[in-house]
């Protein structure tokens, strides 16, 4: 078995953080878009992309090095389990890392409402 944890990636700040820190830089969320190609608070295309390599590298290191699970996702859905937490930028980032581990693939995942995470 093998249980991987992660964080999203990658985020935008949201509309608090710059109003709170960095007024002079970002006067109004389209300034946030221009610099960070992603609306405040939503997963960036860099934070796609590094996602998308900790999938490719979970694929690499559990499916090609050691085996532990098959990538033949189709006829071994039982052996995966990918959860997210509900709200935008995590079920982004698992999408992306679902995408690494598993590209081509339809995929499902889990999402679990913010009150059954601790």
């Amino acid at each position: 078995m093998v249980h991987t944890l992660t964080r999203h990636g990658e985020r935008a700040p949201d509309k608090i953080i710059a109003q709170q820190s960095c007024t002079s830089v970002w006067t109004n969320k389209d300034d946030i878009k221009t610099d960070y190609k992603a609306s405040p608070g939503r997963l960036t295309p860099i934070g796609v992309n590094k996602m998308r390599k900790i999938g490719k590298y979970l694929r690499e290191r559990y499916i090609d090095e050691y085996g532990f699970v098959s990538s033949d996702y189709q006829t071994h859905q039982e052996d995966w389990i990918f959860t997210a937490r509900s709200g935008d930028r995590q079920q982004r980032s698992m999408s992306a890392i679902v995408l690494g581990i598993l590209p081509n693939e339809p995929v499902a995942f889990i999402v679990l409402p913010r009150t059954q995470v601790s």
